[in-house]
């Protein structure tokens, strides 16, 4: 649980996009004191859906405080983004995160290389992050390929490791159990 109180800030979103390819949710931590989820009810499952996102934040936060605030390098954002995906799926397995499993093993393969060489050790600079979000057709990384990574990551880290573990671990971890899948 958080040792520190944490401030949700709910709200409605109109976006096309929101309720369309997010599923009439999305959400942000901002640290570990503040989330915040915007939601739309036309989108179908927008219950379940809001319930994945208030998970999802919420293990963001937690992961924030136990590192000491916001994560400075790609490589602890995968982490990060593993145990968010992985903890959204088993409290709310019904809420649809798409992200998640977009892309195959076999695809991100493809990209793997090139991530380990030039992404991992970047320095986390604004949102949104090109491997995680990238609208841009010409862009290095297909949209969404940084969560589908992420997810498969830590159900490889989660055989070894318990949720509590997550903060701790390192860059190699992240190596470690990528170059098992994806090599």
């Amino acid at each position: 649980p958080k040792e520190t109180t944490l401030d949700v800030d709910v709200g409605w979103n109109s976006s096309d996009f929101v309720v369309n390819e997010m599923k009439g949710t999305s959400g942000k931590s901002y640290g570990p004191g503040r989330i915040r989820i915007l939601f739309n009810s036309n989108a179908e499952n927008w219950e379940k859906n809001i319930q994945g996102s208030a998970v999802h934040e919420y293990t963001h936060a937690w992961f924030y405080e136990k590192i000491g605030g916001l994560v400075e390098q790609e490589w602890r954002y995968i982490l990060d983004e593993a145990l968010t995906q992985n903890m959204t799926e088993k409290v709310v397995p019904e809420a649809e995160e798409p992200w998640r499993t977009k892309f195959s093993r076999e695809e991100i393969a493809e990209y793997w290389p090139q991530i380990k060489e030039k992404e991992l050790d970047k320095k986390r600079e604004g949102w949104p992050d090109p491997l995680f979000i990238n609208q841009d057709e010409d862009g290095e990384y297909p949209n969404w390929l940084g969560y589908s990574l992420a997810y498969q990551i830590g159900q490889a880290l989660f055989k070894e490791h318990r949720p509590e573990d997550f903060p701790k671990l390192e860059k190699n971890d992240v190596i470690e159990a990528g170059n098992r899948l994806f090599n």
